[in-house]
């Protein structure tokens, strides 16, 4: 005889659990020096504009200097 049991489930509050850290910092010669904290770390790097200035963005729950 084959017996069923009902599962209980119950509904959890939304949660961001970041997969990793990177730093990003420029030294004094201007180079753009980017360290991950050995997590699945996923990065964007992106040109603004016609201008020097970049921008990096964590993707996937990766954090930016401890920052969405």
């Amino acid at each position: 005889m084959i017996k069923h049991a009902a599962l209980a489930l119950e509904l959890l509050e939304d949660r961001c659990v970041p997969d990793g850290n990177v730093t990003v910092f420029t030294d004094g010669l201007n180079n753009l020096i980017i360290q991950g904290d050995g997590a699945n770390n996923a990065i964007v790097i992106e040109q603004l504009g016609s201008t020097e200035a970049l921008r990096v963005g964590g993707i996937n729950a990766t954090l930016i200097n401890g920052s969405a």
